[in-house]
């Protein structure tokens, strides 16, 4: 339809020709018809108009249509009306009035169709720009996961074509990698991007891709849900970051720590939490890593002779009176004995 139809006097001016139309339509039935249905193509061109143009054109085409196939009966006054007249004309404006209203619901449904297709279509482009600039992005478009799409940096990381399926969920071909954590294979539904989907919430992980050309890869995964305007789960994106090498220095820092009989800690001068690494653990005897105990509960390891020092150079180094805190000590391990460690650390400021 041309751009001046789309405006409000271009589509009241396309009712004056559909109206045209349809009675010289109905004139070129008279041999056929004769006096039979006058209205016939009036009421083709009502519902034409209603589903086109709108209601207030299709309304205009109705008296229009009406005053022209029946002009006999607008000349009469009102005391030589016939029942049949004002039934007959009461026929027409249902009639009419139901083709305008049907016609008008579904053009409404259907210009309601066209929005929604549109957000769609501007929603995925997004998602395609997306995927195509920033690194190991993924996006699966139906809630089943059925097909995860990958950029080219993606794509690389995994040792795939750009082209090819990578959901473990949908893939009729084997991919040439497979996903682990913590030595055990994963299943498609531990996925992170399988997960979000499930839980409609987003999703951190961190897992390792083992590819068939033997190469490791440590992966670092946000996956977050799509939503339609219902709320309802339609897809997922994912990002995806390679921390291999910031995984292996933390292996060989470990590896490092543990030849040397080392360890990690940390302390919060604030609220005195303590945290530490499984090494610093075994070293002083407090057990599980999970908590984040207080720093007393080191300072209850250690001789009642040194914690005294101990402390002194931490509020030095907490008041800012020395920028090393180095003090060898002896602590008292629950199964080894009496032990000498040397701690050292520097504070953050």
């Amino acid at each position: 339809m041309p751009a001046w139809a789309g405006s409000r006097i271009g589509r009241y001016a396309l009712a004056l020709v559909a109206v045209a139309v349809a009675l010289a339509a109905r004139l070129a039935l008279d041999p056929l018809l004769g006096a039979a249905y006058p209205l016939l193509t009036v009421y083709a061109a009502i519902a034409l108009c209603a589903w086109y143009l709108g209601a207030g054109p299709a309304a205009l085409v109705a008296v229009i249509g009406f005053a022209a196939a029946a002009p006999a009966r607008l000349a009469m006054d009102v005391a030589s009306l016939q029942r049949a007249d004002v039934v007959e004309a009461g026929v027409f404006v249902a009639l009419a009035a139901t083709l305008i209203a049907l016609a008008s619901a579904a053009r409404r449904a259907r210009r309601e169709a066209a929005l929604r297709q549109s957000e769609a279509d501007a929603r995925t482009r997004e998602l395609e720009a997306l995927l195509q600039t920033a690194p190991g992005m993924a996006i699966a478009t139906d809630p089943r996961l059925e097909r995860i799409t990958v950029n080219a940096s993606l794509a690389d990381l995994l040792g795939i074509p750009v082209d090819q399926n990578a959901s473990m969920t949908g893939a009729r071909d084997a991919l040439p990698f497979v996903v682990t954590r913590a030595g055990r294979e994963l299943t498609a539904s531990e996925m992170p991007m399988q997960r979000a989907a499930a839980a409609g919430s987003k999703v951190h992980d961190q897992f390792t891709v083992e590819r068939a050309d033997g190469r490791r890869l440590h992966l670092l995964a946000e996956a977050v849900p799509v939503r339609d305007r219902a709320g309802r789960v339609t897809g997922v994106v994912a990002s995806h970051l390679d921390v291999t090498a910031a995984v292996e220095s933390e292996r060989r820092l470990e590896f490092a720590l543990e030849a040397a009989e080392a360890a990690l800690w940390s302390w919060d001068l604030e609220s005195g939490a303590l945290s530490y690494s499984a090494r610093a653990a075994m070293l002083y005897g407090l057990g599980d890593t999970s908590p984040s105990p207080h720093i007393d509960a080191v300072g209850r390891t250690i001789d009642p002779d040194d914690w005294q020092a101990v402390r002194t150079q931490l509020e030095a180094v907490r008041e800012g009176r020395a920028d090393v805190y180095d003090i060898e000590v002896r602590m008292h391990h629950p199964t080894r004995g009496v032990r000498w460690l040397r701690g050292i650390g520097r504070p953050q400021r």
